[in-house]
């Protein structure tokens, strides 16, 4: 009698592995991915399902071109005990991809969202390495607006380093700030998609940035800035005014920079 449990619970195991096992592939093949992965596991009493080791690319060009190769080298989802489409948590450890990387990612639909060791890259005209590093960032989640789109409560970003390059034509990133202001002003005037989120209280720490030239041989310049630049109570009109603060810093770093 035992030996039949034993048997009964190992085939039910393998049935529920094909079943997750599909259905991973099946969501994977209707968003678009080719992807592989080392292993899995799940937990029926939990409504969990954790995934080792996955790398894909997405088949869609535009996509295929901003990300690139995807790798995680874990992945624990978990849902909703009595509805299985809606998604409690999800924890990312070890992501890799073209845009950049990160130690974890934990999302709580709704209540909050974190990532440490993120690294945001240059784009490829300007060396593809770290553009910022971001040593920890937490989202906290307040209500539904009006128009029925998400508002957050509160945003902290601790960025340990800015790394600032001129490319090979005597370009640095910054140069374009003009365009990218005026892209946020009119965001700031957008309604509906496109809109920028609102944030009732918005902080970013500045820890050091680095200048480094492509056309020259050496190391980076590193000036320690550490600077808190912080919006509350402005949850429409604060990206603006946050992104000129940000490039104040990095200009008077490239002053302190200049021999």
């Amino acid at each position: 009698m035992v030996v039949l449990l034993l048997v009964g619970m190992f085939v039910f195991d393998l049935i529920v592995r094909k079943m997750v096992a599909d259905r991973i592939e099946k969501e994977l093949a209707q968003n678009g991915w080719q992807a592989q992965l080392d292993g899995f596991d799940y937990s029926l009493w939990n409504k969990e399902v954790e995934i080792y080791g996955f790398s894909g690319v997405s088949m869609d060009e535009e996509q295929h071109k901003q990300f690139g190769e995807v790798r995680l080298n874990n992945a624990r989802v978990k849902f909703n005990a009595d509805k299985e489409n809606i998604l409690n948590e999800l924890i990312i450890t070890e992501a890799q991809a073209k845009f950049g990387k990160l130690d974890k990612l934990e999302i709580v639909p709704g209540k909050k969202f974190s990532a440490k060791d993120l690294i945001i890259n240059n784009p490829e005209e300007f060396g593809g390495g770290p553009l910022i590093e971001i040593n920890e960032l937490k989202v906290v989640f307040g209500g539904i607006t009006k128009e029925g789109r998400q508002r957050y409560k509160k945003v902290e970003i601790q960025i340990g380093r800015i790394n600032l390059v001129k490319n090979m034509k005597g370009k640095w990133l910054t140069d374009g700030a003009s365009q990218f202001q005026m892209k946020l002003r009119n965001m700031e005037s957008q309604k509906g998609e496109g809109e920028i989120p609102e944030v009732d209280s918005l902080s970013v720490n500045i820890g050091e940035v680095a200048l480094l030239d492509l056309s020259q041989k050496g190391t980076a310049r590193v000036v320690q800035v550490n600077q808190v630049i912080e919006e509350n109570n402005n949850p429409k009109g604060y990206a603006l005014g946050v992104f000129l603060r940000i490039i104040g810093v990095i200009a008077n770093a490239k002053n302190q920079a200049d021999p």
